[in-house]
């Protein structure tokens, strides 16, 4: 009996909490831990692209490079910087929300371990660095069961914009060891992130997904030209950060 009414008192306290819960706009810094996918930064199609061309064209192409098949990511990391605003006058009831999550400034770094062959059969390991700008704006979802606890789920467009930076020795072992470098430029209009997070106080907690489509021109400094292809660069990310009051003004109906 004395555990029903222990229950009936938490209930009691939780219930007209929720009631006054008050949702306001918040700036978010967040923070993440990105982990990529097994094909982030697989380069195949630029190097098919490079292979053909040196055939065709001998002395142009790849430099005798063969194909980067293997690839070995590595662990990332991402800062974030941007604003939740919710829509006021809604019918949801009053510990719930929606609004928008955009956010202007998110930069991101993750370092890709590849693997080669020279064309003497010898392999060779080198690393890619991806850097990465995007634009995020989506929808937002929030529900608080009791003051200070937030939980969200987004929907975000995500165009990006990256660069990728690398270099190798473009020849085996006992060979003249000149050091090759490629760079390369992309972008994506066809990306997206989703996300869930709990918010406790100014503190945030969470988890990301990062997809979609994006493209990217390379050269390295032995080829005579760019080329261009798909390259993934999907990833979750682990997200620590922490959101600051915009406007006290609540939303929903009060």
């Amino acid at each position: 009996m004395k555990k029903y009414i222990a229950l009936a008192v938490v209930f009691w306290f939780l219930i007209p909490n929720a009631t006054n819960a008050q949702l306001v706009n918040k700036t978010n810094l967040r923070f993440s831990v990105i982990s990529p996918s097994s094909s982030f930064g697989s380069m195949s199609g630029f190097n098919r692209k490079a292979l053909n061309d040196a055939v065709a064209n001998p002395g142009e192409g790849d430099g005798g490079l063969r194909p980067f098949e293997s690839f070995d990511t590595r662990t990332g990391f991402g800062i974030d910087l941007g604003n939740i605003f919710y829509i006021n006058n809604t019918t949801l009831p009053e510990n719930m929300g929606i609004g928008i999550d955009a956010s202007f400034l998110n930069l991101n770094w993750v370092r890709v371990n590849n693997r080669g062959l020279h064309t003497n059969g010898d392999e060779f390991e080198f690393n890619n660095h991806f850097v990465t700008y995007q634009l995020r704006v989506g929808a937002l979802y929030t529900y608080s069961p009791v003051p200070d606890i937030h939980f969200d789920a987004v929907f975000r467009w995500a165009p990006t914009a990256g660069m990728l930076l690398g270099g190798y020795n473009e020849n085996p072992a006992g060979a003249n060891r000149a050091k090759d470098r490629h760079l390369g430029f992309g972008y994506g209009l066809t990306r997206f992130n989703t996300g869930a997070y709990v918010r406790y106080n100014v503190l945030t907690l969470g988890f990301e997904w990062d997809f979609g489509g994006s493209v990217f021109s390379t050269r390295s400094t032995d080829m005579g030209s760019w080329y261009s292809s798909n390259v993934p660069l999907n990833s979750i990310r682990f997200i620590f950060g922490f959101n600051f009051v915009r406007k006290e003004r609540a939303v929903g109906r009060r």
